[in-house]
């Protein structure tokens, strides 16, 4: 498990303007704790990571720290003046590093491995939003909570689909049951999505331990707590009181002051699902499908299915760079021969 250290609170001259807190807690069941927490800073700008490790034993806790790993390595190198950043792109390339890392895991030791992960990357006033699995992301805003992401588990979609009451979903047997996760499979779906933020947001991520066990309302005052620090302890503290029988995580960050321009202004809502694995990553498929490069009369659905090409050749396409190699080398020996 890794945590952000939780530093005292400023005082109001030193306030960030995006202000960061994570914590994490095994529980009151599980004697290893498989989650992993993030709350720092890259150079483009504040970056929050929740993973929530699956297959039991320790391998979990790897999957987990290796997910993170990734996608920290990956996005705290990305910006600078030399260095413009496309964050759609980056972050794809980010989820897409955190799948090969941990499949590269996974197939070096028995049994299968995976995380859940989802990260929130604040690039000048925009927030992109990266997702797999059932951690969740949550906007607070004005005093209403609101729920970012989808839960990537069949429960979710029975409810999305009116076959099971949003009641009955958090005590279905399959209630754990994942449909997405990074590692499980040579392939995973990632949604993208962008939130414009203003003084006085707040982004919250969690681990299924918080969201599966804290009553909706419960949840919600927190989240709209002033203290960002008593949010995380809060919610561990509420959760170990009702016998928190998950890891449970969460990760803040609070807009404390107007947020510099930054990268392209976004519209809201949109969001995407692309893939990340396979044998090639076509990252330039984010950036298009939030209108950064996409080309006119393209949609995002039509990008998104493109996302991942696979590198095999046709046999056209072999005859085509035959006839052409051999096209050269007549043309060199015709100005060889030449006098």
């Amino acid at each position: 498990m890794i945590a952000a250290a939780a530093p005292p609170l400023p005082h109001q001259s030193d306030v960030p303007p995006v202000a960061l807190q994570a914590a994490s807690r095994a529980g009151k069941v599980r004697g290893t704790n498989e989650d992993a927490v993030w709350a720092g800073r890259s150079k483009a700008g504040p970056l929050l990571i929740v993973a929530d490790g699956m297959g039991g034993l320790e391998r979990g806790e790897v999957a987990s720290r290796l997910a993170l790993e990734a996608v920290r390595s990956s996005l705290s190198r990305a910006g600078g003046l030399l260095q413009p950043v496309v964050p759609p792109k980056r972050l794809l390339e980010a989820v897409h590093a955190a799948q090969r890392s941990v499949r590269d895991a996974s197939a070096s030791a028995p049994g299968t491995m995976g995380t859940t992960l989802t990260v929130a990357w604040v690039v000048g006033r925009t927030a992109w939003i990266a997702h797999v699995g059932d951690s969740r992301a949550y906007l607070v805003r004005a005093g209403r909570v609101t729920q970012l992401t989808d839960d990537h588990t069949w429960v979710a979609r029975q409810v999305r689909q009116g076959r099971l009451a949003p009641g009955e979903a958090g005590r279905h047997r399959f209630r754990n049951v994942l449909l997405q996760a990074i590692g499980t499979d040579e392939t995973a779906d990632v949604d993208l999505l962008r939130v414009p933020l203003t003084k006085g947001d707040r982004l919250v991520l969690t681990s299924d331990g918080v969201t599966g066990v804290l009553p909706a309302d419960t949840f919600d005052g927190w989240c709209l707590q002033d203290d960002a620090h008593g949010i995380t302890t809060g919610m561990l503290d509420a959760a170990d009181e009702l016998g928190s029988p998950d890891n449970a995580s969460v990760a803040v960050a609070t807009v404390n002051t107007s947020l510099p321009a930054g990268g392209e202004r976004p519209s809201e809502g949109e969001r995407v699902r692309l893939k990340v694995g396979g044998a090639r990553l076509d990252a330039g498929a984010a950036a298009r499908a939030f209108g950064m490069g996409r080309p006119a009369g393209v949609t995002a659905s039509q990008v998104a299915r493109s996302a991942v090409r696979h590198t095999t050749p046709s046999r056209a396409g072999w005859w085509a760079a035959g006839a052409l190699a051999v096209l050269l080398a007549a043309l060199v020996w015709w100005r060889l021969a030449a006098p």
